[in-house]
């Protein structure tokens, strides 16, 4: 969603013991859910507020618990977003159909008793007919035309928010389109945050335009690592190794969700052991999975 209804009273009333931090924190935390339309990790909902510091990371455990429910896949869900964005998809799909018509259906109004049947045309306008109901709109009677067309670039701006060299926007957005990259768009997204953090050309200053790196593809290549603490390069680590550092991260992050709800009381000693039991056969087998990847690496 590009935006979302924000009903003053009600998040007033819903927010009137949060202090000006916390006020910051949830704001964050709702623009992330509603722009991506899913709910979200602790990991997650830690990056996107901002949230460094023990104390910034209590303000955040204090929102979550007032306004999200932690679901069975360790993501934070609000009820009333989840509504806002049913409501919107069901908005969307409704101006999806009248679009394939022609447009919203036009009431018909009945005359009533005191109208009178036949009415005079006004003096200097053109009789309404069916073929000049609306000049502005192109009526084609080719089905193949007249089919909606489904955006190409809903992402792009997104992109382009985060890319830090704002060259060649047009160009980009062009092959953005051609190549529909909405469908991989988070996997760019990420790449980008990825290099802007990591990348050895990008911290040197050597950033390709915009344009080039859509119609280069460069998410597709190897990121160039630097070691914060020496500031020498990295060995390079390939996308499938990395991906799994990644998903090691995000089943990491529900085990201290799980234990952060335990030490504030939230869920009893049962509710933690079985949710326990859950995550940690999968946190061990990919933890297996990386050991062995990063062995095969080595014998190379």
């Amino acid at each position: 969603m590009n935006y979302f209804k924000l009903h003053i009273g009600d998040y007033i009333k819903s927010t009137a013991h949060l202090t000006l931090a916390e006020q910051g924190i949830y704001l964050l935390l709702l623009c992330k859910y509603y722009d991506t339309e899913q709910p979200m990790t602790y990991h997650e909902a830690r990056r996107c507020s901002k949230c460094k510091t023990e104390e910034e990371r209590a303000l955040l455990d204090a929102v979550l618990a007032d306004f999200f429910t932690l679901n069975e896949s360790g993501e934070y869900i609000q009820s009333r977003v989840e509504r806002e964005i049913a409501a919107s998809a069901k908005q969307a799909k409704t101006s999806q159909e009248n679009g394939k018509l022609g447009g919203r259906p036009r009431k018909e109004k009945k005359p009533t008793t005191n109208q009178q049947t036949t009415e005079e045309k006004p003096i200097g306008l053109k009789e309404v007919t069916q073929n000049n109901l609306n000049p502005l709109i192109h009526q084609s009677t080719n089905p193949e035309t007249s089919k909606a067309i489904e955006p190409q670039a809903a992402r792009f701006d997104e992109f382009w928010s985060l890319y830090p060299s704002k060259k060649g926007k047009v160009p980009a957005k062009k092959t953005w389109k051609s190549k529909k990259l909405d469908r991989i768009a988070d996997q760019i997204i990420v790449d980008v945050k990825e290099r802007i953090a990591f990348d050895k050309q990008w911290l040197d200053g050597f950033i390709p335009h915009g344009s080039t790196y859509v119609s280069k593809e460069v998410w597709n290549d190897e990121i160039t690592k630097v070691d914060s603490k020496t500031g020498k390069a990295m060995p390079v680590v390939n996308k499938e190794l990395e991906s799994l550092i990644a998903e090691i991260a995000a089943v990491e992050d529900k085990v201290h969700t799980v234990e952060h709800y335990y030490r504030n009381g939230w869920i009893n000693e049962d509710k933690r052991r079985a949710e326990l039991n859950k995550i940690s056969p999968v946190l061990k087998e990919l933890q297996k999975k990386r050991k062995e990847m990063i062995g095969e690496r080595d014998n190379e």
